[in-house]
């Protein structure tokens, strides 16, 4: 079967919606950077429905992209816009998403029985075992969490996270903010003379990461307070750390998914 000679590109807003042709399987490597868009597009013809030729009135593209004209309407469509993927890139985008399910899971749960994450194969086998269909345009994270309740019925799994207590002085709590919503859950503050003190969650495999951050903003200035973890951290129920340092800081809970988000179940 020979190739499509080209991709329809379709922007829907309010009701209205134009397209575009583009070369297949251009689009996404035009989005990432590694296309110019002279590589990507058929023509610089926007339609209306390309399936009846029509193109698109200046008044119908206005309703869709604005007072956006010419290439930056083009832009607009390809960044915004739907297109239907190849046989190939469908196939690649649900490899790629499956792999973020399952990293996702490794990262954030563990066997109850010994406080480790289950290996990658094995949740992949368990996985299969109820045959989840994997949607590559829905968030990993939402379906991971939706893999995990069918997954309970098949392999034990417990939420994996680091809980505690974090003081920032006030000269760096504004700069703290970026990195503290990169890596970690926040949840009650409480403000006194001498700076900021937050309760946070962390996922294990993020908390180096997180105190590293931490100590270049704060010069290492800040205090960290674990309570007890659901992972063998420490021997110890609680642990305070300054600059990214001392007991707890290192455990199981795999490498760290999308930041040290507390979400799950």
């Amino acid at each position: 079967m020979s190739s499509p000679a080209f991709q329809i590109c379709v922007y829907k807003k309010g009701g209205k919606s134009i397209e575009v042709l583009c070369k297949p399987g251009t689009v996404n490597r035009w989005k990432e950077g590694k296309l110019g868009l002279d590589n990507v597009l058929v023509s610089e013809e926007i339609y209306k429905n390309h399936s009846k030729m029509e193109r698109a009135s200046e008044s119908e593209i206005e309703a869709v992209v604005g007072s956006l004209k010419g290439i930056d309407a083009i832009k607009e469509i390809l960044t915004k816009g739907e297109i239907a993927l190849t046989t190939a890139e469908r196939r690649e985008k649900v490899e790629q998403k499956r792999r973020e399910i399952l990293n996702f899971i490794h990262s954030y749960y563990v066997d109850p029985s010994n406080s480790l994450p289950h290996p990658i194969t094995r949740l992949e086998t368990a996985m299969e075992s109820f045959r989840y269909i994997v949607d590559p345009f829905k968030d990993a994270e939402d379906q991971a969490l939706e893999v995990v309740d069918k997954m309970k019925g098949v392999l034990p799994l417990k939420k994996n996270v680091m809980e505690g207590s974090l003081f920032i002085p006030h000269a760096y709590v504004a700069q703290s903010q970026g990195i503290i919503k990169k890596w970690a859950d926040k949840s009650r503050e409480k403000w006194d003379h001498n700076g900021c003190t937050m309760d946070v969650s962390i996922v294990p495999g993020n908390y180096d990461k997180f105190m590293q951050e931490l100590a270049k903003v704060t010069h290492g200035e800040h205090q960290l307070t674990l309570a007890s973890s659901s992972s063998s951290l420490s021997s110890s129920s609680s642990s305070s750390t300054r600059g990214g340092r001392g007991r707890g800081g290192r455990g199981g809970g795999g490498r760290g998914g999308r930041g040290g988000r507390g979400k799950g179940k």
